[in-house]
């Protein structure tokens, strides 16, 4: 609330898009600078970092409508625009772009029949990453990290 609230009634209120929505939900990120795989050291100063936002009955935003109407409050770093494919998450895999964990994918998928688009989320994490969830935390945890899918393991 402290970092957002003011910034986003002003949005929420100016921006036709947001005006008469019956709810909103915010999506941030918690963390400090020792926050690895869900744990958080108390000892931290903590933050959160905006990442989505879901208008009810509309759903998730399109990520460029996300982008545009958001990006000036400090939304996570753009890293790649384009197809999602094997040479994407290769290079997240082996950290070509420097993460610390990895990133989250969104995109636009229209359907067949009655040409709706819906959003679609994946999440990539570095190998180096998932190395240290195994290490840290044993193969149960990294499974789960995985979301139970054993041919992802490492």
């Amino acid at each position: 609330m402290n970092k957002y609230s003011c910034q986003l009634n002003k949005i929420f209120r100016e921006d036709k898009d947001f005006r008469n929505a019956r709810t909103i939900t915010v999506f941030v990120e918690y963390y400090g600078s020792n926050s690895f795989a869900g744990w958080h050291n108390p000892n931290d100063k903590m933050d959160v970092t905006l990442f989505d936002i879901d208008v009810f009955q509309k759903g998730i935003l399109k990520p460029k409508d996300f982008i545009k109407k958001f990006e000036h409050l400090g939304i996570p770093d753009i890293i790649y625009e384009g197809n999602y494919n094997q040479s994407l998450i290769d290079n997240v895999r082996n950290n070509v772009y420097d993460l610390s964990e990895g990133v989250v994918c969104k995109g636009i998928t229209k359907t067949k029949r009655k040409k709706i688009e819906q959003i679609h989320m994946s999440k990539i994490k570095t190998i180096e990453w998932l190395q240290k969830v195994k290490k840290k935390y044993g193969q149960d945890k990294l499974l789960e990290e995985l979301n139970g899918d054993k041919s992802l393991m490492i």
